[in-house]
């Protein structure tokens, strides 16, 4: 095994990175700990890294082309959409990330989204801290046994939304044109155009990563199109999603509520007009996060650094 490799962590919200540490020093490594924010912060973190290891930071074609001798790219998480991939070809650079990580996290969130929207949680939560007590009659709860769920994708995260849903008495729709029948019927779904999921369904349910064929994917057309009264959730990303239009559908009450995880822009304005809409359940982007998943994220990234520079010799 080579000395002196490099590796770069662009933007970890400590410097206490004991997983990656040991690792890269097992293979004769040394691990640099950044907080980037911009492209100059990564360049010139990382423009003389062996491997880099980024959550957020934007590594995009201009950063790629002030990479010297970099040999893999890592994302902590499942989505690729901060990354210039084609740049990253072009250069010869591997660009890995973790599919299937924090699947149960994102989908129990998923999950508690629909019941905080279905029973109205947050409502009659405030209800009873304002001092009232008894039947909250203008909070119309919903019985979600029998109800339609539809998802959007049915990647490794959807399918456990699906088994989750599926237990709990709702039948489950996917729409899904990358995967084969075969799947449909692992998962005990019933494959459905968009068209079709958005008129039946209950709760509308996104799992598709971001990228240029999936940006603004449901916007007012497609709210429309769904049912009226039905919910919509995201625990996927923001960018799915045009934010004006599915406002407007909330304030029409064309849709009854939304459980968002993500938004276009994070963290979003103080004066985003989702904060101001009563029917609406949101979180900051932590539906993958418990302890477990936490350490298995380190655990996994650092598996791809060390897969790729503990074969090569310096």
């Amino acid at each position: 095994m080579g000395d002196n490799w490099k590796v770069v962590v662009t933007d970890a919200e400590t410097d206490d990175l004991p997983i990656e540490r040991r690792a890269v020093e097992g293979i004769g490594g040394a691990l640099t700990v950044g907080h980037c924010a911009t492209e100059d912060d990564v360049i010139e973190l990382a423009n003389d890294a062996d491997a880099i290891l980024y959550d957020y930071a934007p590594i995009t074609g201009r950063v790629i082309s002030a990479l010297k001798r970099c040999r893999v790219i890592v994302r902590y998480g499942v989505g690729l959409d901060r990354i210039d991939l084609d740049a990253a070809k072009e250069a010869g650079i591997e660009v890995r990330y973790l599919p299937g990580w924090s699947a149960e996290e994102v989908s129990d969130h998923a999950i508690a989204l629909i019941f905080a929207l279905a029973r109205k949680l947050l409502p009659l939560d405030r209800w009873v801290r304002d001092g009232n007590w008894g039947y909250a009659g203008e909070q119309r709860t919903v019985r979600i046994v029998g109800k339609r769920l539809g998802l959007i994708g049915l990647g490794a995260i959807a399918r456990r939304v699906a088994a989750k849903a599926i237990g709990l008495g709702l039948s489950v729709v996917a729409h899904d044109p990358f995967v084969g029948p075969c799947a449909f019927e692992e998962a005990g779904v019933q494959p459905a155009s968009l068209d079709q999921l958005l008129a039946s369904s209950d709760f509308v349910s996104l799992h598709v990563p971001l990228n240029a064929s999936t940006a603004g994917l449901l916007g007012a057309k497609e709210f429309g199109q769904m049912k009226e009264g039905a919910f919509l959730i995201n625990t996927a990303r923001g960018g799915l999603v045009d934010e004006p239009a599915l406002v407007a559908a909330l304030r029409s009450e064309q849709l009854a509520g939304a459980g968002l995880d993500v938004f276009a822009d994070e963290p979003p304005s103080s004066d985003c007009p989702l904060f101001g809409i009563e029917s609406v359940v949101l979180t900051p982007h932590m539906a993958c996060y418990s302890e477990v998943s936490m350490d298995e994220m380190h655990e996994m990234a650092i598996e791809h650094v060390v897969s790729v520079l503990g074969k090569e010799k310096r």
